[in-house]
């Protein structure tokens, strides 16, 4: 049918009508994904708003989710004179969470694309974060993901006090926001030491400490590690799940050296041998090439190091004389 489609794109509007001629027709996602992956250019403006139209009220009737990929094609049929169909879909008194969520699931797009003026920006950022107070887990993660178009950490560190911290997918959001936003910000990177830590999220937490990338922000990262053990134990545990990826954040140091830095680099070496859990750091590339970047520095390092866990009793390592290769 989407082949018929594309060679007829006149095909598509009677479709269209079948589907919302009466109340006793069931339409099923791969109808709405036949309806939304058309290439909007071919149509007119006011036929790309009839599906969105029908496609967003018919989720909100049978109160069914919108699925990601559908959320995401609709948004492109949105015209900006539709703004008002999707205030009223909240604004009612019986209102559930799925309509607002699925207005949220739409949201994130709209707002990605920079489509609305500042009232309207306004208005949305009031919503979502009421949106985030309701504590119901599935619009907390489509309202987190949709605040995070706005690329305002403040806005993300406003709703945190609400979040569920329980619930996988609203904190799998709320990292990515902070990706979004400003990873370098001290509340995102604080985020990603948080959930570093935690065997559920540790993934997503990664990928933004790749990001951290500026001067300032990465010496509160390195500092992060000096001072919290088990953030830099957890850190290092996990590290084979992602390859030589880490890489990244050793070029973000290399980046922006200093000698405040190369200090704060020992003081990690230091701090590493000196945990319990040394058979973890023993097999750590993170602690292998910050010593191999610092040896870089200074030729003489190795040795100086090697020298140190050998007389200082807090420091364990089984054979000194791997860290020379």
């Amino acid at each position: 049918m989407g082949y018929a489609i594309d060679l007829d794109i006149s095909l598509l509007k009677p479709i269209l009508h079948f589907g919302a001629s009466g109340d006793s027709i069931v339409q099923d996602e791969e109808y709405h994904r036949l309806l939304t992956t058309v290439d909007t250019n071919r149509l007119p403006v006011e036929d790309r708003k009839d599906i969105f139209r029908n496609v967003f009220n018919y989720y909100n009737k049978v109160q069914h989710w919108i699925n990601y990929d559908i959320a995401r094609n609709l948004s492109h049929y949105f015209d900006v004179s539709q703004h008002s169909l999707l205030k009223a879909s909240i604004e009612t008194e019986t209102t559930t969470y799925i309509t607002k969520c699925n207005a949220a699931s739409i949201l994130e797009f709209l707002i990605e694309m920079n489509l609305f003026k500042q009232p309207e920006k306004a208005y949305w950022k009031s919503r979502l974060i009421e949106f985030m107070k309701e504590k119901n887990s599935v619009l907390q993660r489509a309202a987190i993901s949709a605040l995070s178009k706005f690329k305002d950490i403040a806005l993300i560190k406003q709703v945190s006090e609400y979040l569920n911290r329980e619930n996988n997918a609203v904190i799998q959001a709320v990292v990515d926001a902070c990706r979004q936003a400003d990873p370098n910000n001290k509340f995102s990177i604080d985020c990603f030491v948080e959930w570093t830590k935690n065997d559920r999220e540790y993934i997503h937490a990664r990928y933004g400490l790749w990001e951290v990338k500026e001067k300032k922000a990465v010496k509160y990262l390195l500092d992060c590690f000096i001072n919290d053990p088990e953030f830099l134990i957890q850190f290092m545990d996990h590290e084979t799940i992602f390859d030589n990826k880490d890489e990244q954040i050793i070029q973000n140091i290399k980046d922006n050296w200093d000698k405040e830095i190369q200090n704060e680099l020992h003081k990690i070496v230091i701090s590493a041998f000196s945990c319990k859990r040394w058979y973890v750091v023993e097999k750590a590339q993170f602690i292998k090439r910050t010593t191999l970047l610092l040896n870089e520095k200074d030729k003489d390092y190795i040795f100086k190091l090697i020298a140190e866990i050998k007389k200082t009793k807090t420091l364990k390592v089984q054979n000194p004389a791997r860290l020379e290769h």
